[in-house]
């Protein structure tokens, strides 16, 4: 016999919260929110571990309720898509508290 499939009982709206904040993300974005969400599921099917499904669980419904309050969406699509170099170089950073 196969495994039973679970009758799925999300909340419309907080699906479409996720899918609304899924589909403003810049591309780069959007690439490593899924890629976090595929190695949760494929570490669940290697491992049997329920952790990694409750960890991006927790993760996911965490940044649609911040991708939801006010201003938020509008800093992130500001928000430069690569950070910006360091002023010092970490070698110089080192060097000096050595010093």
């Amino acid at each position: 016999m196969g495994e039973q499939r679970i009758d799925m009982q999300a909340d419309p709206t907080a699906v479409e919260a996720a899918m609304n904040m899924l589909d403003s993300l810049p591309g780069e974005h959007r690439e490593r929110y899924l890629r976090a969400i595929f190695d949760a599921i494929y570490t669940y099917r290697a491992t049997g571990e329920v952790a990694a499904l409750m960890q991006i669980a927790d993760d996911v419904t965490a940044s649609v309720h911040v991708y939801g309050l006010p201003g938020v969406p509008e800093a992130l699509r500001s928000a430069p898509s690569r950070p910006t170099p360091p002023i010092h170089a970490l070698d110089d950073v080192f060097a000096e508290l050595l010093t």
